[in-house]
Parts: C-alpha cells; structure tokens; sequence
C-alpha cells in the first residue's frame, strides 16, 4: 500500500489500513467484506451515526483511491422495518435512520465484484440527495413480514 495519503495518522485510516492487510493476507480475489461503524468507532451516540458513517466513507474513498485503486467502499444505511412502506428519502441526515438500531455499514469490496453492482442495480437512484456529483445514492426497500428500506451510497455508476 502506498503511504502517500496525507492523514496516516487517522484512526479511521489505521482501521481501514488493519482490515486491507487481513483481506490481503486471505488471498482472496473477488470478495465484499463489511463493518457496523460502531465497529471502527466504538460507543458512538445513535444521533451520529449518519453523519459519522458518512466521513468515515469519505475518509476510506479518498485513501482507496491514492492507496489502493482495485478496492472501492460503500456506505449501506438499514433504515429499519415497518409494516407499512416507507416514504424515499428527499434528504439525507441523521433522521435517515429511522427505527433502525443497526449502526451503518462500510463496506469493502473490490472493484471485480459483480455482485455489488447486481444489488445496486434493483435499487432506485436517488439523484441531487448529495451535492457531490461523484457520489450516488440508491434506495432499496424489501418486503418480508414487514418492509425493510436500506440506502447505499457508492461512487459507483449503474448504465
């Protein structure tokens, strides 16, 4: 890995640096792995979880991009359950977490991985929710007894 990243000395990036070396030292070639936030951080307050996840997101794009350029990392948000459908999200904020006690999930992934792509595919995408047009924002919302809504938020582009 290259050590040019300007904040080695993040935690976040220190996480990120101890997750790539033990899916590296699996030999793995087409993999998804991921971590709840409170995972990498432990003991965060609920109220933070959005805007936290979302920089650590950042955080870990920016690193793979100058460090790792075949890895990429997405940003997943369980909005939780209900027996009703929910309404799509028009913002995005700390309140995008609904009744979910799911902490979100970075995930880590290389960029071979079909499989990330298929699953966003069946998703809706939510244009103009961030004002950086290099990130996306999906919706995907499931019905199993109750309905379940998850966003993803991901550079990646679906044709």
């Amino acid at each position: 890995m290259n050590e040019k990243y300007h904040n080695n000395k993040d935690p976040y990036i220190q996480f990120l640096k101890n997750w790539l070396t033990q899916i590296m030292d699996e030999n793995k070639t087409i993999f998804v792995d991921d971590y709840h936030i409170d995972e990498i951080v432990p003991s965060i307050p609920r109220k933070i979880w959005f805007n936290l996840g979302f920089k650590i997101y950042q955080e870990y794009r920016y690193f793979l991009e100058n460090t790792c350029p075949q890895m990429d990392v997405m940003l997943c948000i369980d909005m939780g359950e209900s027996k009703t459908k929910f309404s799509i999200p028009t913002f995005l904020d700390d309140h995008i977490i609904g009744n979910s006690d799911v902490p979100p999930s970075i995930y880590l992934f290389n960029k071979q991985n079909t499989n990330i792509i298929d699953t966003l595919k069946e998703c809706i995408l939510l244009p103009n929710l961030i004002t950086d047009d290099t990130i996306n924002v999906f919706y995907k919302e499931e019905y199993d007894d109750n309905f379940f809504a998850t966003i993803f938020i991901s550079d990646i582009i679906i044709k």
